[in-house]
């Protein structure tokens, strides 16, 4: 009879210890957002279509300490077929705050133009093939949450940090390809405080589009080449290519004003 008592006082133990350490689940949330990357802001994309093939939103949590962690497991890449039309739904957790960041920007051959560390810095991926100067154009926001209490529709509207650069020319004659070196470019873009740093040199080659122009003062220019930068510093850009009998062709031009969000154009008879 002793021995019984054990074993059921042992049962009811055990059955207590259960109950103790159940697990509650947290209460959850979706927020859905409509994204809108236009192809077009104050300026507008020289090609005829935007190259923006993909969007990563970033999920970090707001710690006790008043500090942002990056979640990993709650940030993802969606693929884009419309720019003007994004549909994100996340699962956030109730009673939390959350900075989101969304980042549209183009993929291709498996790497993506420009990464994003966990620190909100964007800089350009050396791995990326960049044939068209218009895969570098990219769009941004951000935004913190607040307490998440319920689920939630918004719409939001990326902006582009971007300066576009236009190269274009009056000679009847055109090349095939177009090499240009353009330094003094911020390295890269702090996307939370809205900050450009450093200087880089960048070295690109692209085909010469046919029959696209570029206006300017009513005057058309035959469209050399066209990239995004990130924008707001004095520029050296060197235009060089080679014409039709093999002589090499060079064009340097120093301190060429950029602006974020607007364009740029060199243009002449280059």
């Amino acid at each position: 009879m002793k021995r019984i008592i054990i074993i059921l006082s042992a049962i009811v133990l055990l059955a207590a210890c259960q109950k103790e350490n159940r697990i509650q689940e947290p209460e959850l949330s979706t927020v859905t957002y409509s994204v809108t990357a236009p192809v077009e802001f104050e300026i507008k994309s020289a090609g005829e279509a935007s190259e923006i093939n993909v969007l990563w939103y970033g999920v970090y949590h707001k710690k006790e300490n008043g500090e942002f962690k990056y979640m990993n497991d709650m940030s993802a890449f969606v693929d884009v077929t419309d720019p003007s039309s994004i549909q994100v739904p996340i699962t956030l957790i109730n009673n939390q705050v959350y900075r989101l960041v969304f980042v549209a920007q183009h993929k291709s051959a498996g790497e993506y133009v420009y990464n994003i560390g966990e620190d909100g810095v964007m800089t350009l991926n050396p791995d990326a093939e960049v044939t068209d100067g218009e895969q570098m154009d990219a769009f941004v926001y951000w935004e913190d949450t607040g307490v998440i209490t319920q689920g939630y529709n918004k719409e939001i509207k990326l902006s582009r940090p971007l300066a576009q650069i236009n190269i274009g020319t009056t000679a009847a004659e055109l090349p095939p390809s177009v090499s240009l070196t353009v330094s003094g470019v911020p390295k890269s873009y702090d996307i939370f405080n809205g900050q450009y740093a450093g200087e880089a040199t960048l070295n690109y080659t692209f085909d010469v589009p046919a029959g696209e122009t570029i206006d300017v003062a009513s005057t058309a220019y035959s469209r050399l080449a066209s990239m995004y930068i990130f924008g707001g510093n004095k520029i050296d850009c060197t235009i060089s290519y080679k014409k039709a009998d093999d002589t090499e062709v060079t064009h340097p031009i120093t301190d060429v004003e950029t602006e974020t969000n607007y364009k740029t154009n060199i243009v002449g008879n280059i």
